[in-house]
């Protein structure tokens, strides 16, 4: 299930985020259909328990090629990812 999607018109690329697993976070090119990013979900915690994704809000990074793009999730924690990076955030914040 989509619930926050982020359009890219220049690009023609899409980021979309949702809830449950296999639902965290994916980057599209929209004319090709093609996903070009799927993120990995968040380590476990200390009670080795890892919490199904539940992402609420997307948006890219202004000038960013696409390459970087900010997270809101429903547990209230802001994510940035950078794709040239790494398939998990780069930044985690508890809001």
């Amino acid at each position: 299930n989509a619930l926050s999607a982020n359009v890219d018109t220049r690009l023609g690329r899409i980021v979309i985020g949702g809830k449950d697993f296999g639902n965290d976070v994916m980057i599209y090119d929209i004319a090709e259909g093609k996903r070009l990013y799927k993120a990995k979900p968040p380590p476990v915690n200390w009670l080795n328990y890892r919490a199904p994704p539940w992402v609420s809000a997307t948006c890219f990074a202004s000038q960013s090629e696409c390459v970087r793009f900010f997270v809101g999730t429903g547990e209230h924690r802001f994510r940035h990812y950078d794709t040239r990076e790494a398939k998990r955030a780069v930044l985690e914040l508890d809001m």
